[in-house]
């Protein structure tokens, strides 16, 4: 022995994403990496495929939060380096989904009160997406209830009127509008 003391020490690793996809051609879409023996360095990244790394932003030992590139459709391998050069052992898997489209809301009227659950319909709505309904300018969580539908209770409004309702996925609004009408309840 030449008196050499080693300190070993466990690499990073990746094991999955949340959300693990995303819309493609959409900037700003924010994702969280799960795994193990993270570390805060200044040259913290995620490496979405292979030119894509972005810096990684430290929020424990078990989780990194990175803002996904813009890339057109498909599925990459995400992948940590806490020195900037290094990746991580295990990989997890991020889908670049075809851009989804509003395209319809049953029922298409409910009372001003508010609290009716509607089912908005559309086409290549991502099953794990995150979804936001809006009713003009406000946001109610939806949840995703079956292939292209997300259902959500409605606001209440303080006026009978018609707004547009859309659809948001991960802070993006896809395309498409759809009406929803506010009536007054009867009284007897």
């Amino acid at each position: 022995s030449d008196g050499r003391e080693y300190l070993y020490q466990a690499g990073a690793t990746v094991t999955r994403m949340q959300p693990s996809r995303g819309l493609a051609g959409e900037e700003g879409q924010v994702v969280t990496v799960v795994g193990e023996n993270f570390e805060q360095t200044g040259e913290l990244s995620c490496r979405f495929g292979l030119n894509g790394t972005v810096r990684g932003l430290f929020m424990s030992s078990t989780l990194i939060a990175c803002t996904a590139p813009s890339r057109g459709a498909g599925t990459v391998q995400v992948s940590v380096s806490l020195n900037g050069a290094e990746s991580s052992d295990g990989h997890a898997l991020f889908e670049y989904g075809s851009v989804g489209e509003l395209t319809g809301v049953s029922p298409s009227r409910g009372p001003m009160s508010g609290g009716s659950m509607i089912t908005v319909h559309g086409t290549s709505l991502v099953s794990t997406g995150t979804y936001t309904c809006l009713f003009g300018s406000r946001q109610v969580k939806g949840t995703v209830v079956g292939t292209d539908s997300v259902r959500c209770a409605t606001p209440s409004s303080s006026v009978a009127s018609t707004l547009g309702l859309r659809l948001m996925m991960a802070g993006a609004t896809l395309p498409g509008s759809v009406s929803y009408d506010y009536y007054e309840t009867p009284t007897i």
